[in-house]
């Protein structure tokens, strides 16, 4: 008999839910050895009395049958015992039915082994040494009084809802996680690796003598033990995350503060976020502060905390401390205890204090997101924490050492010195090539002296050099360097304003637009130590800084490179990024010093992928640069010749190139270009930037310029014989990036995220500020940002990078800065607003800046054939864009449903190509779009499942189409979802010519469940959809459910039950034909509904199609009359296959996006927990930006931590 019903705790339903996906997921056991002969009555009758004692012991969960999920308290529950000498049962609960703890013994000689296993939502770690204590006090003494205690489970569960009802306790919260970090600790390559999550513990016995040490300290302190191992808990995941602002998750204890409440059993758990900042003074008083802080606001659930940050996910770590123990009896001595016990936490350590055996660290880890060996290192880091040790390991320390032990005596020597001895070897050789002329090293030597006898500049004295590509350029800049000066290129095209400032900054005097024709000086001699070159580079204040390169850096750099890669004079070299970027300085010099031909581009050459093909096949081209996003469109070029040696730099080179001779470089122009090197191997999933070049050291440091662990995110720092003398005429900016090292050394600060990998070589991740890379290039977005604040019209603005693009968001207007700035640095999309978002603190969020409306999200790469040339004509017409490169996305670029039926029909008009409309959506890109216009027409049949997004290791979400069939709509939602989350969409059947639209529900649910298989052979799935998608996706779910198949959430966006469609657009064919058309039932379009009705279908289409087409609603081109009426015939039988469906009740769960909770009758249907997210009554603005990314926030929400009980 149930004798009471009260809701779940916020942590029970969380942990409910994981279980539900997961059968044994916070199923734990505790076993003890215990030393005696067993005696099975006593323990039975032990039992039986714990189970009338304690409530917990007689609750099952009813999560389906009620308004919200109750725990029900039985009048009697028969805790199962099973006595063998096999293992425990370890099987799932069935919710339904109480206990939900089943004990197990396995008799021994003189000895037994009793488990304990039960589910965590009943029980925390208190509760189940209570209880194991007084299971063993009950069976060794009979007649224990059996009264329950003072205090019930049911207690908490009123704490957290009055807590839920304080406004000051949701503050508090959300002032603790304002701006937080990350807090995520660094994974190695290759983790996560996907699959089932497995945790594993790994536990380690502090010694006697450390605990003792530790427990002084405390005492010392006047704190709890608690708070001092807190303290060192911070001071690792400082160490590891390398940011000294940490955010964790603290367990607290929620139990009933008096006798009873500790004799009580049941969950009384809560984690909370603990931030602290590491560096603070004083550490174990600050989180022994915020502790106490903590403890009034403790009820409040977590996902609630969480909810409120806007984050998929707030916390990655947990921390607790335990001290709680198992009393024996004498008759039955304890010889051992093992504890297993889950969180759903990939990380979390616990101190576990035990009398008689001190102190415990254990760390439960998730296997798929950490190596044992990591896992390993990092429980040496909390050993030296708590002995006072905050730095690395002497392991990591000596490893450091030798990888940067990269000494080597090179030869000397000036950088035109080594051409003119060249030249000297080989005068005959051939050295550049150009548009079909030559010149021999005899005639470069020879034109370069003439140049440097015509020049009378000082050492170190810079000169402008402003010049295209070609046979002369080469020579002027030897010439330049003969002469003693260093040469400063210009690109001709920049704005004359911007060249004049950056010949004031680096004084320069002359600037060379042509080689000379000599002159009587002669060149004073040029050491080593001499500047070579000054090379601007973008700067944050809003003028771009010079910085100068000695010939002994650059040197180095060649000769570094020469021994690694063995240039030949058979070698033919592609000289093509222009000489404003530093990767110009190996392309000039590495060839001409070995004896190798460098073959020049035409200008803007570097640009067109096509050229390049030709050219690298013709020319027979051994060696070439590739930005890695312009090496990508290269490499979708058709009937490629790879040059057998392919260097990237400039941007993160993603995994998937397989190209054999590939190979990753890494450096700024302050260390003469390239400072480290990764040869590339197929496979990688991860490509590193690799180790240091020959002289030159990296080091990875805190903001205290301490080195980090291995595996540790920090700023790279470089030193060694390549770093640059500083910047130009700007001492101030020189002395704080360039900074001093122990032993006299120097450091330039990169500004650059990087960690150490195990196998020595570094991995690049990101800036430590805001600058980004374009095209390569390098961009300070505050220098563009100081320009726009000075335009008139601007009051603010700021600039930020959207996938390799720079987007520029303007309060005001947005003004023309080609006269002001060179083009990489001119936003190519620009968003206005009312006013820039701020933090709490009075910052530009850059966080919440929105996502560009028609942002092209991808550097331009301009069409190399006809194909791509019409179809980027297309996308500019149609899209209203200036420029749209072959890497573009369509919808990134603005496009959505009826701009993409304007482009098919756009297509079958100039292309003669009758495409369907997905496939603008399944290849959005001119590459990709291409490609499918090359191919027959009979080689590529549509797909109806539509990839939105493929990749990504999360449980996949599959949407189905609404009444029109198509899945456009969905496009935003997938994106804003995040790229971890598969998202896939389900179109209908009938658009495409030869198919006939499904007659009824039943017939798409199974099409579809046939459609789906195809993709995931097994769950677990997501369904969703919107209008009567969502009708449909609840009837896939039950199909695959009733296969055995999981389906944790169906996501309604805007369904209905009760009429999944409008009756007046199912009793009067030209309201749906408004519906289809128009954009809804109620929209004619100023036309007489009346006088269309009377007038013949075709006219009545033609009629319609022509009025929504004055309204922008869709394409007025007559080729688009067929697709039309196959999305009308779609259309027309959706609406009359789903109108009149009615339900069966659906026991899983459901998340509803409508006005309320009650709209469209779902609570009659959906019978499992029914989440609403309310949204305007206004339908369709929920798949659109802003509210899109609401939705997307809580569906990610739901699937991680499950439907809260309402």
């Amino acid at each position: 008999m149930i004798i009471d019903a009260y809701p779940l705790s916020a942590l029970q339903a969380g942990m409910l839910y994981h279980s539900e996906l997961d059968g044994v997921t916070f199923h734990d056991h505790t076993t003890l050895t215990l030393r005696g002969t067993f005696d099975e009555a006593a323990l039975v009758r032990a039992l039986e009395e714990l189970s009338a004692r304690h409530e917990v012991l007689r609750t099952s969960f009813d999560l389906t049958g009620f308004s919200e999920p109750v725990q029900l308290v039985h009048d009697r529950a028969e805790i199962p015992l099973t006595v063998s000498d096999g293992e425990p049962e370890y099987g799932p609960f069935d919710w339904s039915r109480a206990p939900l703890l089943r004990v197990h013994v396995r008799p021994e000689a003189g000895r037994f082994a009793l488990t304990v296993y039960f589910h965590h939502a009943i029980l925390d770690g208190w509760s189940v040494a209570r209880l194991v204590s007084e299971l063993l006090a009950r069976y060794a003494t009979p007649g224990l009084p059996v009264e329950p205690p003072g205090a019930r489970f049911r207690d908490l569960v009123a704490a957290e809802k009055a807590a839920l009802a304080r406004p000051e306790a949701a503050e508090f919260w959300r002032e603790a996680i304002a701006e937080a970090p990350e807090g995520r600790l660094p994974r190695m390559p290759g983790y996560p690796t996907g699959g089932p999550r497995k945790v594993e513990v790994l536990a380690t016995a502090l010694p006697g003598d450390l605990a003792k040490a530790l427990t002084e300290e405390a005492t010392a302190a006047r704190v709890p033990l608690r708070s001092v191992l807190l303290a060192a808990h911070v001071r690792v995941m400082a160490l590891l995350t390398g940011d000294p602002d940490v955010l964790t998750g603290m367990l607290t204890h929620s139990r009933p503060e008096s006798e009873a409440g500790d004799e009580v059993l049941g969950l009384f758990l809560n984690t909370v976020p603990l931030r602290v900042r590491a560096d603070a003074p004083g550490l174990v008083q600050q989180v022994f502060q915020a502790e106490v802080a903590a403890l009034p606001y403790r009820h409040f659930p977590l996902f609630e905390i969480q909810r409120a940050s806007g984050r998929a996910r707030l916390l990655d770590t947990h921390v607790d401390f335990r001290d709680f123990h198992v009393r024996g009896a004498a008759a039955t001595p304890i010889e051992g205890q093992d504890f297993f016990e889950q969180t759903d936490f990939a990380f979390s350590a616990a101190f576990v204090r035990t009398p008689g055996q001190g102190l415990t660290l254990t760390i439960s880890y998730d296997t798929t997101q950490f190596p044992a060996g990591q896992i390993a290192a990092i429980r040496d880091h909390y050993v030296r924490a708590l002995s006072g040790d905050v730095g690395i390991s002497p392991e990591d320390a000596a490893l450091l050492a030798l990888w940067n032990s990269t000494a080597h005596d090179h030869p000397g020597g000036t950088l035109h010195e080594l051409v003119f001895e060249q030249a000297e070897r080989t005068p005959d050789a051939t050295a550049l090539v150009f548009e079909g002329d030559r010149l021999t090293y005899r005639e470069l030597a020879e034109r370069a002296r003439a140049v440097a006898a015509g020049l009378d500049v000082r050492l170190d004295q810079p000169v402008g050099v402003s010049m295209e590509r070609g046979l002369d350029l080469p020579v002027v800049l030897l010439g330049v360097l003969a002469a003693g000066g260093a040469y400063l290129p210009l690109d001709p095209a920049d704005p004359e304003e911007r060249r004049r400032g950056m010949l004031a900054d680096a004084g320069a005097e002359i600037v060379l637009t042509a080689a000379g024709a000599g002159g009587g000086h002669t060149p004073p001699r040029v050491h080593e130590d001499n500047l070579a070159y000054v090379i601007f580079t973008s700067g944050s204040t809003g003028r771009p800084k010079g910085v100068g390169v000695s010939h002994r850096a650059i040197v180095n750099r060649l000769r570094w490179m020469q021994d690694t890669f063995q240039l030949t004079p058979q070698d033919r070299v592609l000289h093509k990024t222009p000489t404003t970027f530093d990767v110009s300085v190996w392309e000039l010099f590495w060839p001409l010093i070995t004896g190798a031909t460098m073959v020049i581009a035409r200008p803007d050459g570097h640009r067109d992928t096509a050229y390049l093909r030709d050219l690298i096949k013709t020319e027979n081209i051994t060696t070439t640069h590739f930005v890695p996003s312009m090496l990508q469109a290269f490499l979708e070029e058709e009937d490629i010749q790879p040059p057998q040696r392919i260097i990237c730099s400039g941007e993160a080179l993603p995994p998937g190139i397989d190209l054999p001779g590939l190979h990753n470089l890494y450096g700024p122009t302050e260390a003469a270009v390239d400072v480290s090197w990764h040869p590339c191997e197929p496979g990688e999933t991860v490509v590193p930037i690799g180790k240091p070049v020959d002289n030159t050291t990296l080091h990875v440091l805190d903001g205290q310029l301490q080195e980090v662990p291995i595996g540790t995110p920090g700023e790279l720092h470089i030193g060694g014989i390549q770093l640059a003398r500083g910047y130009l005429g700007k001492p101030a900016l020189t002395a704080e990036r360039f900074v001093p090292a122990p032993g006299g050394r120097r450091l330039y600060k990169t500004g650059d995220l990087a960690r150490w990998l195990p196998t020595g070589e570094l991995e690049y991740l990101g800036r430590t500020d805001q600058q980004v890379k374009i095209r390569g290039m390098r961009v300070e977005p505050g220098e563009i940002e100081a320009v726009l604040r000075a335009q008139p019209g601007v009051r603010d603005a700021a600039v930020t990078a959207y996938e390799h693009s720079l987007v520029g968001y303007v309060v005001g207007e947005v003004p023309d800065l080609h006269d002001l700035l060179p083009d990489h640095l001119i936003p190519r999309r620009w968003v206005r607003l009312d006013a820039l978002p701020l933090t709490r603190s009075g910052k530009l969020d850059r966080a919440a800046l929105p996502l560009p409306e028609a942002a092209g999200g991808r550097p331009y790469v301009p069409p190399r054939d006809e194909v791509e040339a019409r179809l980027a004509t297309l996308y500019e017409e149609v899209l209203k864009v200036p420029a749209a490169g072959i890497l573009d996305d369509f919808f990134e670029l603005g496009g959505h449903s009826l701009s993409a039926l304007r482009l098919a029909a756009r297509i079958r008009q100039e292309l003669g190509r009758n495409l369907p409309v997905g496939t603008v959506l399944t290849a959005p890109t001119i590459s990709a779009l291409a490609r499918v216009l090359r191919q027959p027409e009979d080689l590529a049949p549509p797909s109806h499942v539509v990839p939105l997004n493929p990749d990504g290791d999360r449980t996949p979400i599959f949407f189905v189409h609404a009444l029109g069939g198509q899945v456009f709509r969905y496009h935003p939602l997938a994106r804003r979802l995040g790229p971890d989350q598969p998202v896939y969409a389900i179109a209908a059947r009938g658009l495409v010519p030869g198919e006939e639209p499904h007659a009824t529900p039943d017939e798409m649910a199974d099409a579809y469940v046939a459609d789906l298989l195809e993709v995931r052979p097994s769950g677990p799935y997501v369904l969703g959809g919107f209008c009567i998608g969502g009708n449909i996706a609840l009837e896939v779910a039950r199909r695959l459910r009733e296969r055995g198949e999981q389906v944790p959430l169906v996501v309604l966006l805007y369904a209905n039950a009760e009429e999944p469609v409008a009756g007046a657009s199912l009793e009067d064919d030209t309201v749906l034909l408004f519906h289809a058309l128009a954009g809804g039932p109620e929209e004619t379009l100023g036309l007489d509904p009346a006088e269309l009705a009377a007038q013949p279908p075709e006219e009545r289409l033609l009629a319609v199609m022509g009025a929504a087409s004055a309204a922008d609603r869709l394409a007025p081109d007559t080729a688009e009359v067929e697709q039309a009426r196959r999305y009308l015939a779609v259309f027309r039988a959706n609406a009359h296959a789903v109108g009149g469906y009615r339900h069966e009740p659906y026991d899983g769960d459901v998340a509803l996006f409508a006005p309320t909770p009650e709209d469209g009758g779902w609570p009659s249907v959906a019978k499992g927990r029914l989440a609403h997210y309310a949204i305007p009554e206004e339908r369709v603005p929920i798949l659109y930006e802003p509210l899109v990314a609401g939705a997307a926030t809580e569906i990610r929400r739901w699937m991680d931590h499950g439907i809260p009980d309402q």
